[in-house]
């Protein structure tokens, strides 16, 4: 399980788009590898690489391209956002997999003004 800007993955190893062998580098919850401290913010309105669908009532992300396996990604609180679609973008360059974002929350996530920051940081 990894957490990559407040996204939850469960990864088993799959095959690096960029060296045709399995990952072999884990990330521990706690640690944050250098290109996680490294990348450029995202932009409010990153588009994606990949296509919004519906089935029935549930709005579906869905990379371009990939082979025949799938990584379903679930996002943090704040729901379907333009900086899920990054990572999963990301997740599907650098793998060689499809990845899918079900809209769990169907375009209602948490509320930001309830979210409670403040009272958090206080208490660390």
């Amino acid at each position: 399980m990894l957490v990559i800007s407040g996204v939850l993955l469960f990864i088993g190893s799959f095959p690096s788009a960029t060296e045709g062998n399995q990952l072999t580098e884990r990330v521990l919850v706690g640690e944050f590898p250098k290109d996680c401290t490294q990348t450029k913010p995202v932009s409010s309105d990153y588009a994606g690489g990949g296509k919004i669908w519906n089935l029935e009532d549930l709005p579906i992300y869905e990379t371009a391209g990939g082979n025949n396996r799938v990584l379903l990604l679930a996002y943090d609180i704040f729901g379907f956002h333009p900086n899920t679609f990054r990572v999963a973008d990301r997740l599907a360059m650098e793998s060689g997999m499809r990845v899918v974002i079900p809209d769990f929350f169907r375009g209602e996530p948490f509320p930001e003004d309830k979210y409670p920051i403040k009272e958090l940081v206080q208490i660390l």
